[in-house]
């Protein structure tokens, strides 16, 4: 009786931690990128170009990463 439970409950744990691997990618890729166009910026003394350009940067990785984790757990 307890087999069938525990697997179930396996994989809710499986499909949670796939849907906070889905958020962390697409934060922290963001932060990352927001972050190397903060510190260019302030070194070279530019307006916030390459702020937006890393963030824009950040944001598509973090897509990429997550397209590479839902089609991963398709298969």
């Amino acid at each position: 009786m307890n087999g069938g439970t525990g697997s179930s409950w396996g994989q809710i744990a499986k499909e949670v931690a796939n849907l906070a691997a889905v958020g962390i990618h697409l934060v922290v890729c963001t932060v990352i990128g927001v972050a190397i166009g903060y510190y260019l910026d302030q070194w070279l003394g530019s307006a916030p170009i390459f702020l937006l350009l890393f963030m824009l940067l950040g944001v598509v990785a973090g897509f990429r990463n997550v397209w590479r984790l839902t089609s991963r757990a398709r298969k």
